[in-house]
C-alpha cells in the first residue's frame, strides 16, 4: 500500500501516526513507558508508541459545559480504561468556551483545574493524555477575527504545562475545515512556534484540512527541523462500525448499526486500505 508520495517521505517518516483509536498493538511494549519524571525525555517514536491504543473521551469537555452532553468525568473511568488495555486517552476540549472574550483572553482557572485533575487521573493510571483543542466554529468560519484568541490559547497552555512530562501531549486544532483551511499552515506554524518556546520536546499532534481526512495528509507541510511532531488523520471507515449508535451522524441509520462488528475480512481490510492509499484519493 502506497500511503505517502515519494517527495514527502523524508518529512513524514519521523512524524506519522494513525488516529484510529483502537489500534491493536502488543500492550506489553508500551504499558511501562509512562513516566512522570520531567528530567527524563523520550524520542518521538517512543511517544508515538504511547498512543498505540488510545480511547477518545468525547461529549464531555468538548461541550460548552461539562455534563451538558450527557457525560461527566469520574475517576473510576480512568481505572476501567487502563484495565481494558488502553495506553492513552485523547481528551477533546472546547477551550474557547472557557476563555475571556477580550484580551488577554484568559482561560478560566477553575476549568484549568478540572483539566489538571483529568491529567492527574490519566498519569496515575499509566495513561498518556492528549489535550485536544476542539470545536472552535468561529475560528473555522472567520479565522482572521479569531487568530489572536487562538494564539493566546497556546501561549497560555505552553507556559502552564511546560513542567509536565511528555506523556501530556498537545493537539493544536482538531479537524480544521471551512475558511480555516485557507490559512491552516500559517496558523499551526505560528502556534507551534509559541509552544516550542517553553516545550521544545513536547509531542504535538497536527492534522490536515478537511476534518483531518487521510487523503489530505499530503497537503500538510510540517517543519523538518522539529523532531517532536506527530502527524494525524481521522478515518471513520467502516462507518457502520465506528458510528454505530451515534444519533448525530447525518449519514445512514446509526441506531440500526448497533452491534456491528469488525471481523477483519479481506473485504473489510480492502475498504480501509482504499481510504489510506493517499495517492488514489478518497474513492
Amino acid at each position: 500500500m502506497k500511503v505517502f508520495k515519494q517527495s514527502h517521505l523524508k518529512n513524514w517518516q519521523k512524524h506519522v501516526t494513525l488516529k484510529m483509536f483502537l489500534l491493536c498493538l502488543p500492550l506489553g511494549l508500551f504499558a511501562d513507558n509512562i513516566q512522570n519524571d520531567t528530567t527524563k525525555t523520550i524520542d518521538i517514536f517512543s511517544a508515538n508508541q504511547l498512543l498505540a491504543r488510545t480511547l477518545n473521551i468525547g461529549f464531555t469537555l468538548d461541550a460548552s459545559k461539562e455534563g451538558d452532553w450527557g457525560h461527566s468525568l469520574n475517576g473510576n473511568e480512568f481505572i476501567l480504561i487502563k484495565e481494558a488495555g488502553f495506553t492513552a486517552i485523547r481528551l477533546p476540549i472546547q477551550w474557547v468556551a472557557h476563555m475571556d472574550l477580550i484580551k488577554p483572553y484568559n482561560i478560566d482557572k477553575n476549568f484549568l483545574a478540572r483539566v489538571d485533575w483529568a491529567i492527574e487521573q490519566a498519569l496515575k493510571n499509566k495513561l498518556a493524555i492528549i489535550l485536544d483543542n476542539h470545536l472552535d466554529e468561529q475560528l473555522m468560519a472567520r479565522p482572521s477575527e479569531s487568530r489572536e484568541h487562538f494564539l493566546s490559547l497556546w501561549s497560555q497552555l505552553s507556559v502552564y504545562y511546560k513542567s509536565f512530562s511528555q506523556n501530556v501531549m498537545f493537539e493544536i486544532m482538531a479537524e480544521p475545515h471551512a475558511q480555516l483551511e485557507n490559512v491552516w499552515e500559517e496558523y499551526f506554524t505560528d502556534a507551534l512556534k509559541i509552544i516550542r518556546k517553553n516545550n521544545p520536546k513536547r509531542p504535538v499532534l497536527i492534522g490536515p484540512v478537511l476534518h483531518n481526512l487521510p487523503y489530505k495528509i499530503n497537503t500538510l507541510h510540517l517543519p523538518e527541523n522539529d523532531e517532536y511532531i506527530i502527524a494525524t488523520f481521522h478515518l471513520y471507515t467502516p462507518i457502520q462500525f465506528t458510528m454505530q449508535g451515534e444519533q448525530w451522524f447525518p449519514i445512514g441509520k446509526p441506531m440500526e448499526w448497533i452491534g456491528a462488528k469488525w471481523l477483519g475480512t479481506d473485504a473489510e481490510k480492502a475498504e480501509v486500505i482504499k481510504y489510506m492509499d493517499v495517492d488514489s484519493g478518497p474513492c
